[in-house]
């Protein structure tokens, strides 16, 4: 793969520093900008105590209980996370400061799959987030135009001498955890902790993660490390993520 250009200059330091997660996400310069409310984390963290007493009273025991400490443990082993952590261990851990804390739950889709899910509508996380990206993914015919425009390139004696030994495949494939490999700043780590009921313990648990999946911005912040623009030959069609490197 041959990078040409890269038009998004805050990309290294957001991996050494960590990119933004609550509040203003900025224009990166590789998706169309779209007019978005800058907010700061001073807003987010407006009135955070009141919240969090809020969202504490709320949590309770639930069927789905056992599920959601095997996945939060599993996403601790996996390193995009803290431990789950008791109120105490929490406080100490990012020295009393001011947080926003944000409700784990389960849902549970049709197919019967359950999922975790970090609720950004109950924890006040999605209104106090704007983004100046907006995103635009790929047509879904886009990998057939790909191989076309390939196919015409080609003489007959290739075409023929490729269909002989080889053949085009697309396909999909779903990543619930490509985002956690985003690094989150510190600071804005604060602004999105995760917050559950432990059955085990019967308290609340506390955990501090990287970019949350799902997440309204965490979207932007990934799909920036992928979506370089680069030069080559011919076109490798990759899968879920809508794009068509070419190498």
């Amino acid at each position: 793969m041959i990078l040409t250009s890269w038009a998004d200059t805050s990309l290294s330091y957001g991996l050494i520093r960590g990119l933004p997660a609550v509040g203003y996400a900025p224009a990166y310069g590789i998706f169309p900008q779209q007019p978005a409310e800058v907010i700061s984390m001073a807003d987010v963290l407006e009135v955070w105590q009141e919240h969090n007493q809020h969202i504490l009273n709320q949590l309770k025991a639930s069927k789905d209980d056992a599920f959601l400490l095997q996945q939060s443990m599993e996403d601790s082993r996996n390193g995009f996370c803290t431990p789950p952590l008791r109120r105490a261990e929490f406080l100490k851990l990012i020295g009393n400061k001011a947080h926003r804390l944000i409700p784990r739950c389960v849902i549970t889709q049709s197919s019967g799959k359950q999922r975790v899910i970090d609720n950004g509508d109950t924890g006040g996380q999605s209104a106090l987030s704007s983004d100046a990206n907006k995103l635009t993914l790929r047509s879904p015919v886009r990998p057939a135009q790909h191989i076309s425009l390939v196919m015409q390139r080609w003489s007959e004696e290739d075409v023929a001498e490729f269909c002989l030994h080889d053949a085009w495949e697309t396909g999909q494939e779903d990543l619930p955890s490509a985002y956690r490999y985003c690094p989150m700043s510190q600071q804005e780590s604060l602004g999105c902790v995760v917050v559950w009921f432990h059955h085990e313990w019967q308290t609340p648990a506390y955990q501090v993660y990287g970019l949350l999946f799902g997440w309204a911005s965490a979207g932007s912040h990934f799909l920036q490390q992928i979506f370089p623009t680069v030069g080559g030959v011919d076109p490798a069609i990759l899968p879920s993520f809508d794009i068509t490197v070419l190498r």
